[in-house]
């Protein structure tokens, strides 16, 4: 009991260490600025429209026309730098004490879909998660996980 009790204070503690890292950095100005700006671009606006319109989360996955926009438009794309440098520095210090392991930072809508997201690694564009819509996963609802998300 004694090593179970342990374990689970070990994981409530570095739960808590993501949950602090997530206000942490959504509190940040320039943060809050660079997503003002991402969203008031009429081009993300008008493809995150298109994409909410599909009737899956599954047909997001696909490289659509809306999906490619997004990709592409310039003041996404800043965001996506932002998220980079700033997921630098917890993969610059990941194993120090206390600093948690990213392996991407993102950003997504009201909805689920992601708007702009930082890699730890080069992906490919079709690998790029910008535009998927993921609410079906537990990190987005907050509730059990769901089998399908047709």
């Amino acid at each position: 009991q004694l090593a179970a009790k342990f374990a689970a204070r070990t994981l409530e503690s570095e739960i808590q260490r993501y949950y602090d890292l997530v206000q942490d950095e959504t509190a940040l100005p320039n943060f809050v600025r660079e997503l003002r700006d991402t969203f008031a671009a009429p081009e993300v606006s008008q493809s995150l429209q298109k994409i909410a319109q599909m009737r899956t989360p599954q047909a997001t996955h696909d490289l659509t026309p809306s999906r490619e926009k997004l990709l592409d438009n310039s003041s996404r794309q800043a965001l996506d730098r932002w998220l980079g440098k700033r997921l630098d520095r917890y993969t610059t210090n990941a194993g120090a004490i206390g600093t948690p392991r990213l392996a991407t930072m993102f950003v997504t809508d009201s909805i689920g879909t992601i708007l702009a997201i930082a890699y730890d690694q080069p992906v490919s564009r079709d690998k790029n998660s910008v535009g998927k819509n993921f609410a079906y996963r537990t990190y987005f609802h907050g509730g059990e996980e769901v089998s399908s998300h047709r």
